[in-house]
């Protein structure tokens, strides 16, 4: 699956500040006993971290990172790993059915914002915790880099560089900064 985390931010926050608030929390995300036992009992077996910092003179630094999880087939339950129908208006109700078979979604994501908030930090979790069910060809993305001809999870995690278009003028990547 591809995960996607980022924390609450605004032109107050130095892309130092949010680097350093994103990997801190990243790093107790993963060892926390809650988040080694999630990925363990799933059958996570590794996962790659990208990390994609992002500009506007509005917002300041969006720093976030796409994670690619890899899991053992025989422990992952792909129906577990979905986000929310965020237009259902109980996809926040614990007694909704959209609750319960979002679980994964939810335990990642209460799980991610303790860790921000333990930096004093905040978090939206609908915009803070993205997952996507992933069954794309990987091995393209280890061999090929930019191969594919369409913006997929292959070109989200290797190619953060390119995604910010000419239509997007208000936000820059850092690559498009230095140029």
């Amino acid at each position: 699956i591809l995960l996607t985390l980022t924390i609450q931010h605004d032109a107050r926050h130095s892309i130092d500040d949010n680097v350093k608030a994103m990997t801190s929390a990243w790093d107790k995300f993963m060892n926390h006993r809650t988040g080694r036992k999630l990925f363990k009992d799933n059958g996570m077996v590794g996962y790659f971290r990208r990390p994609e910092p992002t500009f506007s003179e509005k917002n300041g630094c969006h720093y976030h990172f796409h994670i690619l999880l890899f899991f053992d087939g025989d422990k992952f339950n792909a129906d577990l790993w979905q986000n929310p129908d965020f237009n259902n208006p109980s996809w926040n109700n614990p007694k909704s059915d959209e609750y319960t078979k979002n679980s994964h979604w939810w335990a990642v994501a209460r799980h991610w914002e303790a860790q921000i908030k333990k930096l004093g930090r905040s978090c939206v979790l609908r915009y803070a915790v993205n997952i996507k069910p992933t069954d794309e060809d990987v091995a393209r993305y280890v061999s090929k880099v930019g191969y594919s001809d369409k913006w997929d999870v292959t070109a989200e995690v290797s190619q953060g560089n390119n995604k910010l278009k000419t239509f997007q003028r208000d936000r820059y990547t850092l690559f498009q900064l230095l140029i």
